[in-house]
């Protein structure tokens, strides 16, 4: 939070989202890389081996659109605190365009 109490990050998009609304001066899709390791090592560090797979699957298939649903989804079946650290990468590179 800034000093003023402002949380920047109460008003983050889904990642699906966000990345539909990419426009011709940006690629936001190519911010994504670092957000998706950042995802598998939070995930593989706290016992989520299984939705690392699915989502490094994902990546693999090259679809952004999939890529973003699968970063969505894992966030409705991870504990609250991964959750809350997933939404923390979700804020960074949102906020990295402002």
């Amino acid at each position: 939070m800034s000093s003023n109490g402002e949380n920047k990050c109460a008003n983050i998009s889904s990642m699906t989202k966000w990345l539909a609304g990419e426009t011709e001066e940006e690629c936001r899709y190519c911010l994504l890389p670092p957000v998706i390791q950042w995802y598998s090592s939070e995930l593989k560090e706290n016992g989520f081996d299984e939705l690392a797979s699915e989502l490094e699957a994902v990546v693999n298939e090259g679809d952004p659109a999939g890529v973003a649903l699968i970063m969505d989804s894992v966030k409705e079946k991870v504990s609250p605190p991964t959750k809350e650290r997933l939404k923390e990468f979700d804020c960074a590179v949102q906020l990295h365009e402002e």
